[in-house]
């Protein structure tokens, strides 16, 4: 994929998770959402974002990351599931007796 569609996807999506294997590794956001995400100072050279604003930005991202690692996980469950033939491995008892 080149930039120029990276570049029009974080703006049609709002932004792109980037994960390594099943981690999230980085965030892709166009500038001024970024801005806006951080608290971009205003004129007076405050920041403008509010500690509780903060708490529920990273809270919802969390929630975001956590839904985003069930869908892999049920993903590659499904694809074990389809590869074998089987379902998932259960525990089995076995008597040695």
């Amino acid at each position: 994929m080149d930039f120029n569609q990276l570049k029009k996807l974080a703006r049609k999506l709002g932004g792109i998770l980037v994960l390594d294997g099943n981690e999230p590794e980085f965030v892709i956001l166009p500038y001024g959402q970024y801005e806006k995400e951080n608290g971009a100072p205003d004129d007076s050279g405050e920041n403008t974002k509010e500690p509780e604003e903060e708490e529920k930005t990273i809270e919802k991202l969390n929630q975001e990351i956590l839904a985003l690692k069930e869908e892999i996980r049920q993903k590659e469950s499904a694809e074990l599931t389809e590869s074998t033939g089987e379902e998932e491995p259960t525990a089995e008892v076995i008597d040695f007796e």
